[in-house]
């Protein structure tokens, strides 16, 4: 088929990839309806790529596999490699019934012509000459296991540049082959009983992204140690009992050591599908975890997360409620212990004793709004449940005071419990306090207090603030709206510098028309600034474009 010239879309690391994995035979079953050329390409999975072709230009593309997602990837290059080849048909061609599906075409070969075909693919692919050996051998050398402990080295050293750094661009591309090495060799050494090797595999490949220096902004280190996570859980039912404490304590020794592996290693571990259940390796987790907490400290993430990984162990072993009480008493001052606390009490509708703790979460956690409004807000729906209008009514202005109110919710619902004849004091304490300062204006919409709040409007300066009240103002006051908002556009024209903040200022007036006098005022902006700015053009050419 003849392209129109279609590289420039692909990085050059890419092009280079997916030129290999079609001279490597990878693109498979590649059909031409007229329109599309479609084929599967054989990776870490086999992908889908579709790609759209009109009069010679390549146009919309597609792929399964997860870089599709960000940019162009190596599989598309390979189809178009392919596609590019005189055998495959132009847009002209007769369009062919499909062929014999490959599974019945590779039954109807002889046995002589199998055994040539399977030579030539294990001349090209090393994969395929490694399961050959695999098969007939019963097994993988040592030679061949090094040979692959090599190749994920060299891996690093293909994809560095001179000072041993993997750049943005080539990432993707050496992430993805780490991947593919990992899936090849992994199902071979399981499949000739030896599931040692493999995690060695494994291990070699989480250290090794651990220790490259790489631009992986798209994470494709930890990329790599997910997909050696999801080998693991293939591995360890391969393993006898006393391979499995092999690995884990490869995995107790590397826990906080391979930056790149370490979210990894702990799901693996302590994740609630952790496939290390049975009691012996559960006492081993306790005994760990707590050398952790030990080294943890006072306090941090980290002592927090291994003392509640500690507790969901403790459970598994049905740990008695002494135990874990007294575990819990020790770590009291840690927000999460508080706040499993806090859960379980109100699961058991222990209301006074929820009640308790968090007002103590409160004071303890005093430094940490998040924390506090969560306390708060647990509090105030609990009061709610049980119908205590008195706390109710102290827990929400505890939160006017110490909470950043969103939105009206909670001074509504405060509103609802305060006496008519009192509400008017109480409201405009609530307008003073910091923390109401978001929804102010809201509030004083709400309540009618339509010069209170252009006061403020015309005090913040903002014509955004305006906007989102402008529907009320230009009602109530549409003369002084309209002198602010011309105000404020002149002063942004004449700080304006580019065509983004031209166009923004020329926009506005057509909200300026809405006032009443509106449009007489706009187009005084208008000729003022033709008069005063005639050399911005830009200006120029946003006013033309809005008609003015």
């Amino acid at each position: 088929m003849e392209l129109q010239e279609w590289r420039n879309k692909f990085a050059s690391r890419i092009l280079q990839r997916g030129e290999n994995y079609y001279y490597d035979g990878a693109v498979r079953a590649m059909k031409w309806d007229g329109k599309t050329i479609a084929a599967t390409v054989s990776g870490t999975e086999t992908y889908k790529v579709k790609i759209a072709v009109a009069n010679g230009a390549v146009g919309e593309m597609s792929c399964t596999c997860p870089y599709a997602d960000e940019d162009n990837c190596k599989h598309m290059a390979a189809v178009l490699f392919a596609a590019s080849d005189d055998d495959f048909p132009g847009e002209d061609d007769e369009i062919k019934a499909p062929a014999m599906p490959i599974e019945e075409a590779v039954q109807s070969l002889s046995a002589s012509d199998a055994k040539i075909l399977l030579l030539r693919g294990a001349e090209k692919h090393s994969d395929i000459a490694d399961w050959i050996l695999a098969k007939v051998t019963g097994g993988v050398n040592n030679e061949q296991v090094r040979q692959w402990l090599k190749q994920i080295s060299g891996l690093s050293r293909e994809y560095s540049d001179r000072y041993g750094y993997i750049e943005y661009d080539n990432a993707s591309g050496y992430a993805d082959e780490m991947v593919t090495l990992i899936n090849e060799k992994v199902p071979l050494l399981l499949d000739a009983g030896q599931p040692m090797d493999a995690f060695a595999l494994t291990c070699k490949a989480c250290e090794e992204v651990s220790r490259v220096d790489i631009d992986d902004s798209n994470g494709e280190t930890g990329q790599v140690c997910e997909e050696c996570a999801e080998r693991w859980r293939e591995i360890l039912p391969r393993m006898s009992l006393a391979q499995r404490h092999k690995m884990f304590d490869w995995m107790e020794a590397h826990y906080n050591r391979l930056d790149a592996a370490d979210s990894s290693i702990d799901d693996f571990l302590f994740g609630a599908e952790s496939p290390f259940q049975e009691p012996e390796f559960l006492e081993r987790k306790l005994e760990f975890l707590d050398g952790q907490i030990e080294k943890a400290g006072e306090s941090g993430y980290r002592l927090e997360s291994c003392v509640m990984r500690r507790l969901d162990v403790m459970r598994r072993l049905s740990a008695s409620r002494e135990e874990t009480e007294r575990f819990m008493e020790k770590h009291y001052n840690l927000p999460a212990v508080r706040r499993r606390l806090i859960e379980e009490a109100l699961r058991d509708e222990r209301f006074d004793d929820a009640i308790e703790l968090l007002r103590q979460s409160k004071e303890m956690d005093a430094k940490y709004p998040g924390l506090v409004s969560e306390y708060s807000d647990k509090l105030i729906g609990i009061f709610q449940t049980l119908d205590r209008p008195k706390k109710l009514r102290e827990e929400l202005l505890y939160q006017m005071e110490n909470v950043t109110q969103r939105d009206l919710g909670y001074v509504s619902l405060l509103k609802g419990m305060t006496p008519p004849e009192e509400w008017p004091e109480l409201r405009d304490k609530l307008l003073s306090m910091p923390k109401l300062s978001w929804v102010s204006g809201e509030l004083m919409e709400q309540e009618g207090l339509y010069r209170r709040l252009l006061d403020s409007v015309l005090q913040s300066g903002s014509l955004l603030t305006l906007d989102k009240f402008f529907k009320t103002l230009t009602r109530e006051y549409p003369d002084e709206t309209r002198k602010f908002y011309v105000a404020c556009l002149r002063s942004g024209m004449e700080r304006a510098s580019n065509r983004n903040e031209y166009a923004d200022c020329v926009k506005r007036l057509k909200k300026l028309e809405e006032i009443d006098g509106g449009k007489e005022a706009a187009a005084g902006l208008v000729a003022e600034w033709r008069t005063a700015y005639p050399r911005r053009r830009a200006m120029l050419d946003e006013l033309k474009k809005r008609g003015f």
